[in-house]
């Protein structure tokens, strides 16, 4: 058996400005995460086995108001995940089959959010305890097979799944993936797939800061429908698709903007239906007009959903979207060693936001415009990133203005 370990550490401190709200700007987090796994791969006759066992820990120091304990409190979390998995397949003559299984714990505790502790723990380094926390166990299991022809490929499978957090029974989730070549240039593909998404600690717990949780949310589904046609040549390259979401129990913050004490509260939407559609298209301008290594490539994204806008109502992730979103970029090698990108990005994003002084925005539509020169020589390359060219002010999520011009110079060394 082979056999192979790692093991790491990370720390972070960072401000958070305007994450859990804009009436607060000097938020700050500080984090600290140690984390190892073994896993290891062996082969049993036809079988192949990859077992492995993980373990990651985090610390976590959330302040409202940086370094101001006596104002605000600040919100300290320990996060250990413990996990075993096993993976197996073995190839065969109608394909390749896969399955495997995998248990997860998590054990959260909290000095403000979660259910109370039978015992407090000490935090350390400070004179406060640990009072609250959660612990959950993932069940999972995973089916899969591959069949892979001269021209038809398919994949079938599905995960089963069972979580202690709220005695969900196991749950199936399906999904199929096909693809069929049509001589040497097309491609046509189809998809259905199912997945599922727990609420997180802070969706369940975070009542605090202006927050309103709800213990109670239910997980989050989905199904989703996709077709499409691919086409490659030497001299262009080109995608189109469509496709279908369909969401149940979508988890989401939400606030009534006509109540002048609303809160930001976690709910679950019953049912959200989104119908998107996607194209893009790159050319090869070595190919089309003798320009080496440079290519141009353009791509758009169209989106609606089925719930209904409500412009009272503020949304922080299901039913803000882009509605809009084209994207196009321009690469030229202008010498050997000289090269020019340019970046061009639109999008209209659906919903609003309370800025700092607490008025109701809608989101406004915007183009930007990035551009780099690169210089390669040998083994250094040195860069001129210009973001945001024409200065453009726009709010892109949230309520959080976007700077205007900015420029950057760099370098890279190969060793």
């Amino acid at each position: 058996m082979r056999l192979n370990w790692h093991a790491g550490l990370s720390t972070k401190g960072f401000g958070s400005n305007t994450f859990y709200s804009a009436r607060f700007d000097e938020q700050y987090e500080r984090t600290t995460k140690i984390y190892t796994a073994i896993q290891g791969e062996t082969v049993a006759g036809f079988m192949h086995f990859r077992p492995s066992v993980y373990w990651n820990r985090n610390h976590d120091r959330f302040e409202l108001i940086r370094g101001s304990e006596a104002q605000v409190p600040f919100n300290y979390h320990r996060t250990d995940v413990f996990g075993l998995s096993l993976n197996s397949w073995f190839d065969w003559t109608l394909g390749r089959t896969a399955f495997g299984a995998e248990f997860r714990n998590e054990d959260i505790v909290s000095g403000n959010l979660g259910e109370p502790l039978d015992a407090p723990k000490r935090i350390s380094g400070t004179d406060r305890d640990y009072k609250f926390g959660l612990n959950s166990s993932n069940l999972s299991f995973h089916l899969e097979h591959n069949v892979l022809l001269r021209r038809l490929t398919l994949s079938a499978g599905f995960v089963a799944v069972k979580n202690t957090w709220n005695q969900m029974p196991f749950t199936l989730y399906p999904g199929l993936d096909a693809s069929l070549r049509i001589g040497s240039n097309w491609k046509i593909y189809g998809s259905y797939n199912s997945s599922l998404r727990m609420p997180s600690f802070t969706e369940l717990y975070y009542s605090v800061g202006g927050h309103k949780a709800d213990k109670y949310l239910k997980p989050e589904e989905l199904r989703a429908v996709e077709g499409g046609v691919k086409f490659d040549s030497r001299l262009i390259s080109a995608r189109a698709s469509i496709f279908h979401h369909h969401s149940r129990n979508m988890i989401d913050w939400v606030m009534d903007t006509r109540d002048a004490e609303a809160v930001w509260q976690s709910v679950n939407h019953t049912k959200v239906n989104t119908l998107g559609e996607e194209i893009s298209v790159a050319v090869n301008l070595d190919e089309a007009v003798r320009l080496p290594s440079s290519v141009f490539q353009i791509a758009y994204c169209h989106l609606r959903q089925s719930k209904q806008e409500q412009p009272f109502l503020q949304s922080q992730y299901s039913l803000e979207y882009l509605r809009h979103k084209l994207t196009a970029m321009l690469k030229l090698q202008l010498t050997p060693r000289l090269n020019l990108t340019l970046n061009y990005r639109y999008q209209d994003r659906t919903g609003n936001y309370t800025d700092q002084n607490g008025q109701v925005c809608a989101y406004r539509p915007y183009s930007v415009v990035d551009g780099r020169l690169s210089w390669k020589i040998d083994t250094y390359t040195f860069y001129l990133d210009a973001n945001n060219l024409f200065g453009k002010r726009y709010v892109d999520y949230g309520n959080v203005p976007q700077p205007g011009l900015w420029i950057v110079v760099g370098g890279k060394i190969l060793l």
